[in-house]
C-alpha cells in the first residue's frame, strides 16, 4: 500500500473531478428475484423517487471551519431494523464512525497542502434491488459527495456502483465480493477476494 501515491491521487481527485450529467439509474424486477432485475440509465432533472420517510443518517465528527474543507463520502445502507442486511450494514458502517473519530483526533487527512475532515451520510436502500441506486442517488447529491461506498451483497452493489459511475464518483465497496460488480466500470473498487476464491481457498486450507 502506497500512502504517498493514494495522497497525490486523493488530492488530484479533490481538484480535477468534474461534474457529469443529471443520469439515473433506474432498477425494475418482473418478480421478488434480484436475478430478474435490470437497470435503464435515464437522463433526467428529477431526483430518483424513494418511499416517505426513508432513513438517513449523517456522521462527522469536528467542526467544518476546523479545516480547509470536509471530504463528503455518500453511500446507500440498509439502515432499518427489518432490512435484510441491517446486521450486515451495521459491520460495514461502525468502523467508519471509528475512523472519522480517529481521524479528526489527528487534525483530519492533510493532502495538496490542505487540511481536509471527512463526513459520511447515508441513505436507506431497504435492501432492495428496486430502491439502492435511488439511495445512492440521494445520498451522493444531497451531500455533495466526492466519493461513495456500498452497501451490503454484491446483488444490491451491481446496481449502486453503476449510479456512483453515471455520477462520476469512485466507489469503494467491503460488502461485495463478486468480480461482474467491478468489471462493470472503472470507477468501483473492492476490498474482498473474488467470491470465486471462496471455496478453492477453504479446500486449500484443509488439504493443507
Amino acid at each position: 500500500f502506497n500512502m504517498r501515491k493514494s495522497v497525490a491521487i486523493l488530492a488530484f481527485v479533490l481538484s480535477a473531478r468534474s461534474s457529469s450529467a443529471l443520469t439515473n439509474v433506474v432498477v425494475s424486477c418482473r418478480v421478488d428475484d434480484m436475478s430478474s432485475c435490470t437497470a435503464a440509465h435515464i437522463e433526467s432533472a428529477e431526483e430518483p423517487l424513494l418511499p416517505l420517510g426513508v432513513p438517513e443518517e449523517v456522521y462527522g465528527t469536528g467542526s467544518a471551519a476546523a479545516y480547509d474543507d470536509v471530504i463528503a463520502i455518500a453511500a446507500p445502507s440498509s439502515l432499518h431494523p427489518d432490512d435484510l442486511y441491517y446486521e450486515d450494514s451495521l459491520m460495514l458502517t461502525r468502523p467508519l464512525l471509528i475512523f472519522a473519530d480517529w481521524l479528526h483526533k489527528r487534525g483530519g487527512l492533510r493532502a495538496g497542502g490542505k487540511r481536509y475532515g471527512v463526513r459520511f451520510s447515508w441513505v436507506g436502500d431497504g435492501s432492495s434491488a428496486v430502491q439502492v441506486a435511488n439511495a445512492t442517488a440521494r445520498a451522493m447529491r444531497n451531500a455533495r459527495a466526492r466519493f461513495a461506498f456500498s452497501g451490503y451483497s454484491s446483488g444490491l452493489t451491481w446496481f449502486a456502483a453503476q449510479q456512483s459511475a453515471a455520477d462520476g464518483l469512485l466507489m469503494l465497496s467491503a460488502g461485495s465480493a463478486a468480480t461482474t460488480v467491478f468489471a462493470q466500470n472503472n470507477l468501483t473498487f473492492g476490498l474482498y477476494p473474488p467470491a470465486s476464491m471462496y471455496t478453492a481457498s477453504g479446500l486449500e486450507a484443509i488439504a493443507a
